[in-house]
């Protein structure tokens, strides 16, 4: 095997270290992803607590805010 690749040009002899590199760094990076994935997540609730309404009449703006009072258990 060793004597194959010193048989190998230049070029493909970097070609080859490339990919391996690329292939082993991808293998890192889905034994961490698959390590990290094992945890649950904090649940991070990213509803909003305002509803904004912007109605625009002729030379008039009106901006209404509204406080969205839903439980979570709703």
């Amino acid at each position: 095997m060793i004597d194959w690749f010193m048989n190998l040009t230049v070029a493909n002899q970097i070609a080859i270290i490339v990919a391996a590199i690329a292939a082993g760094g991808g293998i890192i990076v889905a034994i961490i992803n698959g390590i990290f994935n094992v945890f649950p997540k904090k649940k991070d609730d990213k509803t909003s607590k305002y509803l904004i309404n912007q109605t625009a009449y002729d030379n008039g703006t009106q901006i209404g805010v509204q406080i969205n009072n839903k439980k979570e258990d709703e």
